[in-house]
Protein backbone atom coordinates (compact mmCIF):
# COMPACT_ATOMS: atom_id res chain seq x y z
CA UNK A 1 0.00 0.00 0.00
CA UNK A 2 1.47 3.52 -0.90
CA UNK A 3 2.04 5.96 1.97
CA UNK A 4 -0.70 8.20 0.16
CA UNK A 5 -3.58 5.09 0.84
CA UNK A 6 -2.31 4.70 4.24
CA UNK A 7 -2.69 8.36 5.01
CA UNK A 8 -6.17 8.45 3.47
CA UNK A 9 -7.14 5.25 5.59
CA UNK A 10 -5.69 6.71 8.77
CA UNK A 11 -8.16 9.65 8.07
CA UNK A 12 -10.94 7.72 6.81
CA UNK A 13 -10.40 5.41 10.22
CA UNK A 14 -10.42 8.90 12.27
CA UNK A 15 -13.56 10.33 10.90
CA UNK A 16 -15.55 7.38 11.74
CA UNK A 17 -13.85 6.37 15.26
CA UNK A 18 -12.21 9.84 16.93
CA UNK A 19 -14.84 11.52 18.53
CA UNK A 20 -14.60 15.63 18.46
CA UNK A 21 -12.17 16.42 21.23
CA UNK A 22 -11.64 19.68 23.11
CA UNK A 23 -8.28 21.11 23.25
CA UNK A 24 -6.13 22.55 26.08
CA UNK A 25 -5.63 26.36 25.29
CA UNK A 26 -2.47 25.76 27.36
CA UNK A 27 -1.29 23.09 25.82
CA UNK A 28 -1.33 23.64 21.72
CA UNK A 29 -1.02 20.55 19.86
CA UNK A 30 1.58 22.16 17.87
CA UNK A 31 5.18 22.28 18.74
CA UNK A 32 6.42 25.51 17.35
CA UNK A 33 2.89 26.71 18.71
CA UNK A 34 4.43 26.16 22.27
CA UNK A 35 7.76 27.18 21.37
CA UNK A 36 6.13 30.39 19.96
CA UNK A 37 7.94 30.27 16.41
CA UNK A 38 8.45 27.97 13.94
CA UNK A 39 11.60 25.72 14.63
CA UNK A 40 12.75 22.10 14.20
CA UNK A 41 12.21 19.86 17.29
CA UNK A 42 14.40 17.79 19.59
CA UNK A 43 13.50 14.73 17.19
CA UNK A 44 14.87 16.25 14.06
CA UNK A 45 11.07 16.79 13.01
CA UNK A 46 9.32 20.17 11.62
CA UNK A 47 5.86 18.91 10.03
CA UNK A 48 3.45 21.28 7.71
CA UNK A 49 -0.10 19.76 6.51
CA UNK A 50 -0.95 21.32 3.26
CA UNK A 51 -4.75 21.86 2.17
CA UNK A 52 -5.81 22.93 -0.62
CA UNK A 53 -9.06 23.63 -3.12
CA UNK A 54 -11.32 23.48 0.23
CA UNK A 55 -13.56 25.58 -1.86
CA UNK A 56 -16.15 26.22 0.77
CA UNK A 57 -19.16 28.71 0.27
CA UNK A 58 -21.05 30.01 3.48
CA UNK A 59 -22.89 26.53 4.09
CA UNK A 60 -19.51 24.61 5.20
CA UNK A 61 -19.86 21.14 5.20
CA UNK A 62 -19.73 19.40 8.54
CA UNK A 63 -17.50 16.45 6.76
CA UNK A 64 -15.09 19.19 5.45
CA UNK A 65 -14.85 20.30 9.05
CA UNK A 66 -14.57 17.27 10.06
CA UNK A 67 -11.83 15.98 7.59
CA UNK A 68 -9.93 18.99 8.89
CA UNK A 69 -9.80 17.80 12.62
CA UNK A 70 -9.02 14.56 11.82
CA UNK A 71 -5.59 15.48 8.99
CA UNK A 72 -4.90 17.55 11.78
CA UNK A 73 -5.14 15.24 14.81
CA UNK A 74 -3.41 12.54 13.05
CA UNK A 75 -0.47 14.62 11.61
CA UNK A 76 0.26 16.89 14.62
CA UNK A 77 1.53 19.85 12.12
CA UNK A 78 3.54 22.58 12.98
CA UNK A 79 1.78 24.78 10.64
CA UNK A 80 -0.87 24.49 8.42
CA UNK A 81 -0.94 25.97 5.09
CA UNK A 82 -4.33 26.32 2.97
CA UNK A 83 -2.64 26.76 -0.40
CA UNK A 84 -5.76 28.30 -2.48
CA UNK A 85 -9.40 27.92 -3.66
CA UNK A 86 -9.99 28.01 0.55
CA UNK A 87 -13.59 30.19 -1.10
CA UNK A 88 -16.14 29.05 -3.43
CA UNK A 89 -16.27 32.71 -5.05
CA UNK A 90 -18.41 31.33 -7.31
CA UNK A 91 -20.97 30.50 -5.22
CA UNK A 92 -24.65 31.87 -5.65
CA UNK A 93 -24.43 33.49 -2.05
CA UNK A 94 -22.05 36.34 -3.74
CA UNK A 95 -23.99 37.22 -6.50
CA UNK A 96 -24.05 40.72 -6.07
CA UNK A 97 -20.43 40.69 -5.61
CA UNK A 98 -19.18 38.33 -7.92
CA UNK A 99 -16.50 38.61 -10.24
CA UNK A 100 -15.00 36.37 -13.20
CA UNK A 101 -11.59 37.42 -12.94
CA UNK A 102 -9.58 39.29 -10.52
CA UNK A 103 -8.92 42.31 -12.79
CA UNK A 104 -12.83 42.49 -13.79
CA UNK A 105 -14.65 45.26 -11.69
CA UNK A 106 -16.41 43.96 -8.59
CA UNK A 107 -20.03 45.29 -9.46
CA UNK A 108 -23.32 45.15 -7.62
CA UNK A 109 -26.82 43.92 -9.78
CA UNK A 110 -28.91 46.87 -9.34
CA UNK A 111 -33.00 46.71 -9.58
CA UNK A 112 -35.43 47.91 -7.05
CA UNK A 113 -34.20 47.67 -3.74
CA UNK A 114 -30.21 47.65 -4.43
CA UNK A 115 -27.78 47.60 -1.65
CA UNK A 116 -24.99 49.85 -2.39
CA UNK A 117 -22.08 48.63 -3.38
CA UNK A 118 -20.43 49.13 0.37
CA UNK A 119 -23.46 47.36 1.83
CA UNK A 120 -22.93 44.50 -0.77
CA UNK A 121 -19.52 43.94 -0.26
CA UNK A 122 -19.84 43.98 3.70
CA UNK A 123 -22.13 41.38 3.82
CA UNK A 124 -19.77 39.17 1.57
CA UNK A 125 -16.88 40.29 3.94
CA UNK A 126 -18.95 38.97 6.50
CA UNK A 127 -19.93 35.84 4.48
CA UNK A 128 -15.93 35.12 3.96
CA UNK A 129 -15.19 35.76 7.35
CA UNK A 130 -18.03 32.71 9.02
CA UNK A 131 -16.55 30.66 6.13
CA UNK A 132 -13.34 30.87 7.19
CA UNK A 133 -14.35 30.16 10.63
CA UNK A 134 -15.77 27.27 10.20
CA UNK A 135 -13.53 25.59 8.42
CA UNK A 136 -10.35 26.81 10.57
CA UNK A 137 -11.73 25.32 13.90
CA UNK A 138 -10.27 22.90 14.20
CA UNK A 139 -7.27 24.44 13.62
CA UNK A 140 -8.13 27.63 16.08
CA UNK A 141 -9.21 25.31 18.98
CA UNK A 142 -6.38 22.68 18.85
CA UNK A 143 -3.61 25.29 18.65
CA UNK A 144 -2.19 24.60 15.57
CA UNK A 145 -0.67 27.99 13.51
CA UNK A 146 -1.93 28.24 9.63
CA UNK A 147 -1.35 30.52 6.70
CA UNK A 148 -2.78 30.98 3.30
CA UNK A 149 -2.29 31.64 0.26
CA UNK A 150 -4.93 32.19 -2.81
CA UNK A 151 -6.01 30.72 -6.14
CA UNK A 152 -8.30 31.19 -9.25
CA UNK A 153 -11.43 31.46 -7.18
CA UNK A 154 -10.88 32.83 -4.25
CA UNK A 155 -11.16 36.63 -4.89
CA UNK A 156 -14.34 35.98 -7.55
CA UNK A 157 -16.43 36.55 -4.40
CA UNK A 158 -16.06 40.56 -4.98
CA UNK A 159 -13.43 40.89 -2.41
CA UNK A 160 -9.45 42.65 -3.78
CA UNK A 161 -6.58 41.18 -1.97
CA UNK A 162 -5.79 43.13 0.91
CA UNK A 163 -9.48 42.98 2.22
CA UNK A 164 -9.65 39.15 1.98
CA UNK A 165 -6.17 39.01 3.88
CA UNK A 166 -7.03 41.37 6.45
CA UNK A 167 -10.69 39.33 6.96
CA UNK A 168 -8.07 36.10 7.42
CA UNK A 169 -5.80 37.99 10.11
CA UNK A 170 -8.59 38.60 12.09
CA UNK A 171 -8.13 34.87 13.20
CA UNK A 172 -5.64 34.13 16.35
CA UNK A 173 -4.18 31.35 14.69
CA UNK A 174 -3.37 33.26 11.16
CA UNK A 175 0.41 34.21 10.43
CA UNK A 176 -0.58 36.15 7.76
CA UNK A 177 1.13 39.76 8.11
CA UNK A 178 0.23 43.08 7.34
CA UNK A 179 1.60 43.97 4.02
CA UNK A 180 3.18 47.63 3.60
CA UNK A 181 0.48 47.97 1.04
CA UNK A 182 -2.32 47.40 3.61
CA UNK A 183 -0.44 49.55 5.93
CA UNK A 184 -0.76 52.48 3.40
CA UNK A 185 -4.15 51.37 2.62
CA UNK A 186 -5.40 52.06 5.72
CA UNK A 187 -5.86 48.40 6.18
CA UNK A 188 -3.35 47.99 9.13
CA UNK A 189 -6.20 46.35 11.34
CA UNK A 190 -5.57 45.14 15.35
CA UNK A 191 -4.56 41.24 14.69
CA UNK A 192 -4.06 40.67 18.23
CA UNK A 193 -1.88 38.30 20.31
CA UNK A 194 0.06 36.89 17.71
CA UNK A 195 -0.03 32.84 17.43
CA UNK A 196 3.66 32.89 17.18
CA UNK A 197 5.10 35.74 19.37
CA UNK A 198 8.66 35.02 18.38
CA UNK A 199 8.26 34.37 14.44
CA UNK A 200 9.38 36.82 11.85
CA UNK A 201 7.60 37.10 8.27
CA UNK A 202 8.62 38.26 5.25
CA UNK A 203 5.67 40.16 3.31
CA UNK A 204 5.73 41.51 -0.24
CA UNK A 205 2.03 41.01 -0.61
CA UNK A 206 -1.17 39.81 0.40
CA UNK A 207 -0.80 36.18 -0.33
CA UNK A 208 2.81 36.18 -0.96
CA UNK A 209 5.38 35.87 2.02
CA UNK A 210 7.51 33.71 3.71
CA UNK A 211 8.10 32.01 7.15
CA UNK A 212 11.90 31.47 7.98
CA UNK A 213 12.07 28.08 10.48
CA UNK A 214 14.92 27.74 12.52
CA UNK A 215 17.28 24.94 14.12
CA UNK A 216 16.69 23.00 17.08
CA UNK A 217 18.85 25.08 18.63
CA UNK A 218 17.32 28.55 17.47
CA UNK A 219 20.74 29.45 16.18
CA UNK A 220 19.62 29.48 12.41
CA UNK A 221 17.30 29.62 9.98
CA UNK A 222 17.40 26.22 8.23
CA UNK A 223 14.90 26.98 5.59
CA UNK A 224 11.64 28.74 4.67
CA UNK A 225 8.24 28.53 3.69
CA UNK A 226 7.44 30.82 0.98
CA UNK A 227 3.62 31.23 -0.28
CA UNK A 228 3.55 32.49 -3.21
CA UNK A 229 -0.39 34.20 -5.01
CA UNK A 230 0.01 32.67 -8.08
CA UNK A 231 -2.92 34.80 -9.30
CA UNK A 232 -5.81 33.10 -11.23
CA UNK A 233 -6.40 34.00 -15.19
CA UNK A 234 -4.53 35.53 -17.73
CA UNK A 235 -6.07 38.40 -20.01
CA UNK A 236 -4.81 36.20 -22.97
CA UNK A 237 -6.08 33.36 -21.44
CA UNK A 238 -5.65 30.31 -19.66
CA UNK A 239 -4.27 30.45 -15.93
CA UNK A 240 -2.24 33.77 -14.62
CA UNK A 241 1.13 34.08 -13.17
CA UNK A 242 2.70 35.56 -9.62
CA UNK A 243 2.72 39.38 -10.16
CA UNK A 244 6.30 41.05 -10.98
CA UNK A 245 6.57 41.83 -6.92
CA UNK A 246 6.27 38.14 -5.92
CA UNK A 247 8.99 37.44 -8.28
CA UNK A 248 11.19 39.80 -7.63
CA UNK A 249 10.71 38.90 -3.57
CA UNK A 250 11.45 35.26 -4.23
CA UNK A 251 14.46 35.94 -6.28
CA UNK A 252 16.00 38.26 -3.46
CA UNK A 253 14.63 35.55 -0.61
CA UNK A 254 17.56 33.19 -0.62
CA UNK A 255 19.53 35.97 0.60
CA UNK A 256 17.77 37.37 2.93
CA UNK A 257 17.03 34.50 4.98
CA UNK A 258 20.00 32.67 4.46
CA UNK A 259 18.45 29.30 3.39
CA UNK A 260 16.46 27.78 0.75
CA UNK A 261 12.93 28.08 0.70
CA UNK A 262 10.13 24.97 0.23
CA UNK A 263 7.63 26.95 -2.32
CA UNK A 264 4.02 26.89 -2.15
CA UNK A 265 1.57 28.36 -4.66
CA UNK A 266 -2.14 27.22 -6.08
CA UNK A 267 -1.28 27.28 -9.91
CA UNK A 268 0.97 24.16 -10.94
CA UNK A 269 4.16 25.83 -12.57
CA UNK A 270 5.11 24.15 -16.82
CA UNK A 271 8.23 22.60 -15.22
CA UNK A 272 5.81 19.91 -13.77
CA UNK A 273 5.64 18.59 -17.36
CA UNK A 274 9.71 17.39 -17.25
CA UNK A 275 7.87 14.72 -14.97
CA UNK A 276 5.50 13.13 -17.68
CA UNK A 277 6.31 11.51 -20.70
CA UNK A 278 4.89 12.01 -23.90
CA UNK A 279 3.07 8.58 -25.49
CA UNK A 280 0.09 6.97 -27.27
CA UNK A 281 -3.25 7.94 -26.79
CA UNK A 282 -4.08 4.54 -25.50
CA UNK A 283 -1.56 4.41 -22.96
CA UNK A 284 -2.95 3.28 -19.42
CA UNK A 285 -3.59 6.85 -17.51
CA UNK A 286 -3.16 8.81 -20.64
CA UNK A 287 -3.74 12.28 -19.86
CA UNK A 288 -4.29 15.37 -22.50
CA UNK A 289 -2.08 18.31 -21.73
CA UNK A 290 -3.54 21.30 -20.99
CA UNK A 291 -3.77 24.49 -23.43
CA UNK A 292 0.03 24.75 -24.60
CA UNK A 293 0.48 21.01 -24.22
CA UNK A 294 -3.21 20.57 -26.05
CA UNK A 295 -2.89 17.80 -28.51
CA UNK A 296 -0.41 15.64 -26.85
CA UNK A 297 -0.86 12.38 -24.07
CA UNK A 298 1.19 12.40 -21.24
CA UNK A 299 1.60 9.69 -18.78
CA UNK A 300 3.84 9.98 -15.46
CA UNK A 301 7.83 9.16 -15.83
CA UNK A 302 8.48 6.47 -13.41
CA UNK A 303 12.32 7.33 -13.42
CA UNK A 304 11.50 11.07 -12.07
CA UNK A 305 8.62 10.38 -9.59
CA UNK A 306 8.28 8.57 -6.36
CA UNK A 307 6.80 4.82 -6.42
CA UNK A 308 3.08 5.46 -5.96
CA UNK A 309 2.54 8.45 -7.96
CA UNK A 310 -0.70 8.68 -10.02
CA UNK A 311 -1.84 11.36 -13.12
CA UNK A 312 -5.57 12.11 -13.14
CA UNK A 313 -5.61 15.03 -15.35
CA UNK A 314 -3.51 17.15 -17.40
CA UNK A 315 -1.32 19.86 -15.22
CA UNK A 316 -3.11 23.11 -15.57
CA UNK A 317 -0.60 25.53 -15.83
CA UNK A 318 0.28 29.10 -17.24
CA UNK A 319 0.84 29.63 -21.01
CA UNK A 320 4.01 31.71 -20.22
CA UNK A 321 6.66 30.14 -18.09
Amino acid sequence: MSELARDIRTIASDLRLRPASGADPSRPLSISARLGRLQFHLSGKFRVLQFADVQAGPKVSRDTVRLVRAAVESARPDVAIFTGNQIAGYDEAYEETFRKRRWSPSHVHGGPGAVSRREALGRTERLVHDTIAAFAAPLEELGVPWAVTYGNHDLQCGLDPDRMDAVYRSFAGCLNAVPASAVSGGLADAQGQRPLPDQDVLVCEPGTFALPVSDVDHARTVIGIALVDSGDYSRSGGYGSPSREALGFLAGLRSRIGASSMGVRHVAVPQYYRLLREGPRTAAHAIEGYRAFAGRTFVLDESATLPGGFLGEGVSCPDVD
